[in-house]
């Protein structure tokens, strides 16, 4: 459905809902799922009841305390849609009423994937493509808050939760929770305080100063730390300045800028960051383009020079490492039945040396030198790590296999 059918559609809807209170009975809504609930504020997914037993939907609905300061900007992008401003990657509001102390936000629901949910989902040697796609993708709709409206709206709540990848548009993510945004304020010196998802918060959203663009700008950094590594950045890791072995330097350049303490620091609008995140997107591709052909990577058909190119196991630099791998693990693994080999000296220790731990060293040494594209496409193992994870995890096994060969040579004296 286009973007025209459902805005007509939100447009008709509104008209009734503003009706003689045709959807503020008791029983208007039937309730299919309670999303969130909190203190203050309680989400559901509601399908709205009309006559002849139909029924339209789904819908999200927001019941929010009226003294709880939280939701205002609902009302604010309500005015700015109902007078006629559309906004690709913000939900549509149906409508806002009033009863029992509480106000009633009906929105669109958006079909969709969490940022957490695609993230999580993807393979580790993904995560590159899709935070160069997605992240500038996610800037554009914080844009539409900042530069939207007559003042600009600070989120001040940008999680991996609170951006959703559509089912018709997954590279056009929306920003969906409105509930602790607010507008800035020029005479303000600081805000409301402790709100926000820690991880993802600034300082100055715990009571040191007023939250602003910067603010958000703050959340979208570590949104995008969050892309590359797949799991809600930790104080550990701006105590190690993002430096993370899935984060290289370019990325951890921008994301280190995004989330300075001090505003000042930071990029001072979310079109800077965009443009920040774009550039080290094309560094990255470049960069990954380069090894690629360093790999010596099959080149595309003629006629489809866009195609993908198939990874292979047999490239020349896999015809030297392979045979020379092959040939020492063959070695090692032959000599203790070789007549000329003398095992009566620590037998338990040669016999693990010879077919374990020698092997182990080579098929790690092997790993390190040869062209791992074939293994990282068709090995489980390899597509769902780094390349410098897969190395640590293989250290340690060696490492441990050290241990047990000494143990076991130790016992067999």
């Amino acid at each position: 459905m286009d973007a025209q059918t459902t805005d007509s559609i939100h447009d008709e809807l509104a008209a009734r809902l503003e009706a003689p209170e045709a959807a503020k009975a008791p029983g208007a809504y039937r309730v299919e799922e309670v999303l969130k609930v909190s203190a203050a504020e309680t989400t559901q997914l509601v399908y709205l009841r009309v006559s002849g037993g139909g029924e339209l939907g789904p819908y999200v609905r927001k019941l929010i305390q009226k003294d709880s300061g939280l939701g205002g900007v609902y009302r604010i992008l309500y005015d700015a849609q109902s007078a006629g401003k559309r906004f690709r990657q913000l939900p549509r509001v149906v409508s806002i009423a009033e009863k029992d102390g509480m106000a009633e936000v009906l929105m669109e629901h958006v079909a969709g994937a969490s940022l957490r949910e695609v993230v999580e989902s993807a393979r580790a040697a993904d995560r590159w493509a899709l935070a160069g796609l997605l992240m500038p993708a996610v800037c554009g709709a914080v844009i539409e808050l900042h530069e939207g409206f007559d003042v600009p709206v600070i989120h001040r709540d940008i999680t991996p939760g609170n951006v959703i990848c559509p089912e018709a548009e997954p590279a056009t993510p929306v920003l969906i929770d409105l509930g602790i945004a607010r507008e800035w304020q020029v005479d303000a010196t600081a805000d409301t305080t402790h709100f926000g998802t820690r991880a993802y918060a600034p300082p100055e959203q715990f009571g040191f100063g007023q939250t602003d663009v910067r603010s958000d700008v703050y959340a979208l950094g570590m949104l995008a730390f969050f892309c590359l590594v797949a799991r809600d950045p930790e104080p550990e890791d701006r105590a190690r300045e993002f430096n993370r072995s899935q984060v290289n330097a370019v990325w951890r350049k921008v994301i280190a800028k995004a989330c300075a303490l001090d505003p000042e620091e930071r990029y001072q609008s979310v079109r800077e960051l965009r443009d920040a995140l774009l550039e080290a997107a094309r560094a990255t591709a470049d960069k990954a383009a380069r090894n690629e052909a360093d790999d010596d990577a099959a080149e595309p058909e003629p006629d489809a020079p866009l195609a993908k190119k198939t990874a292979r196991l047999i490239t020349p630099r896999n015809v030297i490492v392979l045979p020379i791998w092959a040939l020492f693990t063959v070695m090692c693994v032959t000599l203790p039945f070789s007549p000329d080999t003398n095992m009566e000296d620590h037998p338990v220790f040669n016999i693990v040396g010879y077919l374990l731990w020698m092997p182990g060293l080579f098929t790690l040494i092997a790993y390190v030198l040869m062209n791992k594209r074939w293994l990282e496409e068709n090995v489980a193992f390899f597509r769902d790590h780094t390349k410098g994870e897969a190395i640590a995890l293989l250290g340690l096994a060696f490492s441990l296999l050290t241990v047990v060969w000494f143990v076991l040579a130790g016992l067999g004296r």
